[in-house]
């Protein structure tokens, strides 16, 4: 369940309506680590009732891998390749180390995945989408960002999410931006009130102001806070306790903000 994410849901929900009246479109969900952009990612997976689903990963290892994550995104459908332009049909297939060949044009690359897209949203409309795309190796990013450019009449929606700030930024000038934020106070308190009942009002508030409304670190800290934290009677430690998943996600902003 999504809390105080209303505007946000309804915006990645008339991208699916549209997409089934036939219209295409793109959007990146940019924000830092534990904002909600994977939450929100999901829901808008789980309203596209009829749509074809194709995701793909941004990993950091897999970074200087050329095309590695549109491999992941077209392994679906690549047996559309054959009813592609021959010299499309070739550099994508080259490029995603389906043939051997020499090192296709980035150009031609994108302009196959742009009618493989199209094609395969000839049998329902098709949602595409990227998680960490911030981790996307140079060659995936360029070409679906293309791609989403020139989105028009296919019924596809192509979704990204990246995590700012971070050291590496994923780059998509020409697409509509949505920043995800820290959730408001109410949404934040029915947050903890769903997945932290036995908190205290005051030591809800607490959190809240410390997390800035940060939906993952409300749900991660107050199984690190002792009965009489929870309870209110006890001052909430400076820096708060952390759980191995806090400290996994903002270990790298952490370190960023000391250097």
């Amino acid at each position: 369940m999504l809390f105080g994410r209303e505007a946000e849901a309804k915006r990645l929900e008339s991208l699916l309506d549209d997409a089934r009246r036939g219209r295409s479109g793109a959007l990146v969900l940019r924000g830092e680590a534990g904002i909600g952009k994977t939450a929100l990612l999901e829901h808008a997976v789980s309203r596209a009732e009829g749509f074809r689903v194709l995701r793909a990963l941004g990993v950091e290892s897999e970074a200087e891998i050329a095309f590695a994550a549109l491999q992941q995104l077209l392994r679906p459908i690549v047996d559309g390749l054959a009813e592609l332009p021959a010299h499309q049909a070739r550099a994508l297939g080259t490029a995603l180390a389906l043939a051997d060949g020499p090192v296709p044009e980035r150009l031609v690359v994108s302009a196959a995945t742009l009618t493989l897209l199209a094609a395969a949203s000839d049998q329902s409309p098709l949602i595409c989408v990227v998680d960490d795309a911030h981790w996307l190796d140079e060659a995936s990013a360029k070409t679906l960002v293309f791609t989403a450019r020139r989105l028009d009449a296919e019924g596809v929606v192509l979704l990204f999410a990246a995590r700012e700030p971070e050291k590496a930024r994923f780059s998509a000038e020409g697409l509509p931006d949505l920043a995800i934020s820290g959730l408001r106070p109410a949404a934040a308190k029915a947050l903890l009130a769903e997945r932290a009942p036995g908190l205290s009002e005051r030591t809800a508030n607490e959190l809240i102001g410390l997390t800035r409304g940060n939906p993952l670190a409300l749900v991660e800290l107050p199984r690190s806070l002792g009965v009489a934290q929870q309870a209110g009677t006890a001052p909430l430690d400076e820096p708060l306790p952390v759980s191995a998943e806090i400290e996994r996600v903002f270990l790298d902003r952490a370190g960023r903000a000391l250097t």
